[in-house]
């Protein structure tokens, strides 16, 4: 399958949030449901903000990290993390080291008490995670999950070549009601997902359009994905290329689509099975 190589970057993210993803080249960008449904926000958490604030506050600081009993702890400069394996509740632990007096927890906004090498409080977080130093920074206040006021249609196969049959599925979320229609006919309803077998009867060269129309609260979202019937036979790519030049060694990628079987063979070497 080819793909594209992106970046993706948090806007005004500093430090810079990015991650690189590979992507169909068959994707289009008025897919919006593709790249922004999200089945957990554990990673928008306060706790997490609150881990990523103290990462960024002590950067220039060594770790000192382990367990005491079931409290896992990282102390860096004149903060430390802890991490209740029993969850939320009062704890009474080591401070590893931090001078005496008063430190706020930035998930909670708890006042956490150090005294005599012991550092003592209440652990509010429903993951049992405190996360504790002097002047805090903000933590974020904004409401997880986010609500979205429209259905979201999502596809396992967007626009492209099938080559023979092909199973693909369509996803609704957020939807009251739900349909689909291919080539125009009859709709037919459908709850969260459905899978259509597409190809089926038709010859290299046709094509088949796929409507998928969801609707929430009398807002209602269509989705049309067209696929062009491609030769029934083996496709084999190469990456990179014949005749690329390299010297000393070289990464390639050989992909097989449409198979019952495939292999490979270097030189007067067995045939290997891919």
């Amino acid at each position: 399958m080819k793909a594209y190589k992106i970046k993706l970057e948090v806007k005004n993210s500093h430090p810079p949030v990015w991650r690189r993803a590979m992507i169909p080249v068959a994707l289009t960008f008025h897919q919006p449901a593709l790249m922004g449904a999200c089945s957990t926000y554990v990673w928008a958490s306060k706790e997490v903000a609150a881990i990523n604030h103290f990462n960024n506050r002590f950067a220039n600081d060594a770790d000192v990290s382990g367990a005491d009993g079931n409290i896992a702890y990282c102390k860096r400069g004149n903060g430390i993390i802890l991490a209740s394996f029993g969850g939320p509740g009062e704890v009474s632990t080591s401070a590893h080291g931090l001078p005496d007096g008063s430190y706020v927890d930035e998930v909670s906004g708890n006042t956490f008490k150090v005294s005599g090498g012991t550092v003592s409080g209440n652990i509010t977080s429903e993951y049992g995670v405190a996360v504790i130093y002097q002047n805090v920074m903000p933590n974020p206040s904004t409401s997880y999950p986010i609500t979205v006021d429209k259905p979201v249609i999502q596809t396992t196969y967007p626009n492209g070549t099938i080559l023979g049959e092909k199973e693909i599925t369509y996803t609704v979320k957020n939807a009251d009601s739900a349909s689909y229609s291919i080539d125009g006919e009859k709709e037919t309803s459908f709850s969260d997902s459905v899978t259509l077998t597409i190809g089926k009867g038709l010859n290299e060269g046709d094509t088949c359009t796929v409507k998928i129309t969801a609707t929430k609260d009398g807002k209602t979202t269509a989705q049309k994905y067209t696929y062009t019937i491609g030769a029934n036979k083996p496709q084999l790519s190469i990456t990179p290329e014949e005749d690329t030049e390299f010297s000393d060694t070289i990464d390639v990628t050989v992909a097989a689509e449409n198979t019952v079987k495939a292999t490979y063979q270097i030189g007067k070497a067995e045939p290997v099975e891919f």
